[in-house]
């Protein structure tokens, strides 16, 4: 789903409160790059959300991303000279860096 400026979001939940929040990253990382595939792009990885299972929480997984096709960003059809190297885990450790001239 399109959230405006370019950007998009993915989310995926489990129907009950014993489903894997890891299997649902998967999952929603999946359809991302589907996404982009089709689009002939890369998916950046912008943020991923998660809410663990609780009493009475289902958990959830949000993955926001943006297009990115070789050294040119789709949404703003600005140049911008970013090469996307990996991705991030939900608790913010890098796994992957931007590098821009």
């Amino acid at each position: 789903m399109s959230t405006g400026h370019g950007e998009y979001i993915v989310s995926r939940s489990g129907d009950s409160g014993f489903i894997a929040v890891g299997k649902l990253r998967r999952q929603a990382m999946e359809d991302v790059n589907n996404y982009a595939s089709q689009r002939n792009a890369v998916a950046e990885v912008i943020s991923v959300n998660e809410v663990a299972a609780g009493f009475g929480i289902f958990p959830q997984v949000d993955v926001r991303f943006r297009l990115v096709a070789g050294e040119r960003v789709f949404a703003s059809g600005k140049e911008t000279g970013t090469t996307v190297r990996g991705a991030s885990d939900a608790r913010g450790k890098s796994t992957y860096q931007n590098t821009a001239p």
